[in-house]
């Protein structure tokens, strides 16, 4: 998934994205994982420079997925990107790239 997000970016941004990958949520506290995903990166994008970044507690990583979500919903313009259920009935799931873009 890391991966597919940083190739659908602009080519451009790519390098600066794979320095500036950050760990989140409970599930990046598997046995592992973070080994795993460094060393996966590092096979298919040989010659990037892959940096892994983490909270420095796992108290911390299990709740910054809630944090950011929490910031993101308190600024004033995210109640534009809403999308109600009558909406999302009469577009289908094309309002989510309408909406998103």
């Amino acid at each position: 998934m890391v991966l597919k997000s940083v190739m659908a970016s602009d080519m451009d941004l790519r390098p600066h994205l794979l320095n500036s990958v950050v760990l989140a949520g409970g599930s990046t506290l598997f046995p592992g994982f973070v080994d795993r995903l460094s060393v996966s990166l590092q096979e298919m994008c040989q010659g990037s420079r892959i940096k892994l970044h983490s909270p420095s507690s796992d108290m911390e990583r299990k709740v910054t997925t809630w944090l950011g979500g929490s910031i993101l919903a308190s600024l004033g313009t995210f109640h534009q990107l809403w999308i109600s259920r009558a909406e999302y009935d009469e577009h289908g799931a094309s309002i989510v790239d309408k909406k998103c873009q």
